[in-house]
């Protein structure tokens, strides 16, 4: 919540930092490269530095519009790549060799960009094939049906949930959201993931399936 409320202080300031150069200002991405080197040398080589540093760049460019507004894992992908990404930021500091430091940057938002159309391809199947068992199913009304392919849309934005969230989403009460989630359960699309009785917790499993595998 900090980082999102220092926006546009950060964008004011960089912007103004651009307009001062005597040279074409840097193209944002490489500038944004720049931003995520310094953010990274706050706290080097702390995971969570590496997680707050990448939602702001992220932020950033959402901000300036060279993103949707959608969440790739260029933190993961920067924690896989540790190694490499030390030896980049040493030559910075011992060399000042910025491009090679730059380069890996960009290489590391190719593939953030690359899992993250990946995963909007198998989400897009996965919620297909959900409805298509939904439409399937014989042991539904078709009125269920239309209430259960509502809530399988926001499962989709929202892959776990309580029971709770299902009466406040379609307006329905306890035992007919819980008639919903036991019919989604029968279909294999939702499990529970814990093992309480008061305060179940369950999952779409087609999401959080791709989820993994991505």
């Amino acid at each position: 919540h900090r980082i999102e409320n220092c926006l546009d202080d950060l964008i004011r300031i960089t912007l103004e930092y651009q307009s001062g150069l005597k040279k074409e200002p840097l193209n944002p991405i490489l500038f944004s490269g720049l931003l995520y080197y310094q953010l990274l040398t706050v706290v080097p080589y702390d995971m969570n530095n590496i997680l707050y540093s990448s939602y702001a760049v992220a932020k950033y460019l959402q901000e300036l519009k060279l993103l949707l507004k959608m969440s790739f894992p260029l933190s993961k992908l920067i924690h896989d790549n540790m190694n490499e990404c030390d030896d980049r930021m040493a030559e910075v500091r011992q060399a000042c060799n910025m491009n090679q430091w730059l380069l890996f940057y960009l290489d590391m938002l190719d593939k953030a960009f690359n899992t993250e159309y990946n995963f909007i391809k198998e989400k897009r199947c996965s919620l297909e094939k959900s409805l298509d068992m939904l439409n399937k199913a014989k042991n539904v009304s078709d009125h269920m049906k239309e209430r259960m392919k509502r809530e399988l849309t926001l499962m989709c934005k929202k892959p776990v949930f309580r029971i709770e969230e299902f009466m406040n989403d379609c307006d329905i009460t306890h035992s007919t959201a819980t008639k919903m989630v036991n019919l989604f359960i029968e279909l294999n699309l939702v499990r529970q993931v814990n093992h309480k009785q008061r305060y179940r917790v369950y999952e779409y499993i087609p999401l959080v399936e791709c989820i993994r595998r991505i």
